[in-house]
């Protein structure tokens, strides 16, 4: 049975719910169907999703990020005289004069967590995931935001525009948090996984 057919029954059968499904072909040769490898969509049409696509979407976002984190390195300093927002409640332009050091201290510990995060993303394309190398990227990740935390927290005390450093602050933190979990679980796996090749 080739693979159009296949499909053609998949769509017209009711009663196999969406998500996860073992198909029979070839008599005892089976074929999984990941959730998020293979969908149906609400026309029974397949939709297709693959775990390197997600990666290299993850990598295309990463390098926007990248690339807008440092063309804003050379603009922050005309930013009072393109962005006028006086009064607004998180933002006021005429404090940004003062906010030129912490905000550069940010964009360098960002610049550096989003190049860490695109090694990080490559060997996960590859396969590589409950590494060492990985689980010391993670660490640093999250250092990187703890950095940004404690810059946002000395610029919220010491410059005018304290709602937006605050808010920066928490985001920071939340990321450095979250970043930290994972490198735990990461590190956790790695572990199981060297325990049992070594059983092996």
């Amino acid at each position: 049975m080739d693979f159009s057919a296949l499909l053609t029954s998949l769509r017209n059968d009711k009663n196999i719910p969406n998500g996860r499904k073992n198909i029979l072909i070839n008599d005892m040769s089976y074929v999984m169907m990941e959730p998020g490898t293979w969908e149906l969509d609400e026309r029974g049409e397949a939709m297709r999703w693959s775990p390197e696509k997600s990666v290299r979407l993850s990598e295309a976002v990463t390098w926007v990020a990248l690339v807008c984190a440092i063309v804003s390195i050379p603009l922050l300093p005309f930013l009072p005289r393109i962005l006028y927002l006086p009064g607004t409640l998180l933002f006021d332009s005429r404090y940004l004069t003062e906010a030129f050091v912490p905000l550069y201290l940010c964009l360098a510990c960002g610049v550096v967590a989003l190049v860490i995060l695109l090694f990080l993303l490559r060997d996960i394309g590859r396969g590589e995931v409950f590494t060492q190398s990985n689980v010391t990227r993670l660490r640093v990740i999250s250092w990187c935001g703890f950095a940004i935390l404690v810059v946002c927290v000395a610029a919220a005390i010491l410059v005018s525009a304290r709602p937006t450093f605050i808010l920066l602050a928490a985001a920071a933190g939340f990321l450095g948090l979250l970043m930290r979990v994972i490198k735990n679980v990461i590190d956790a796996a790695r572990l199981l996984k060297e325990d049992a090749d070594y059983t092996i």
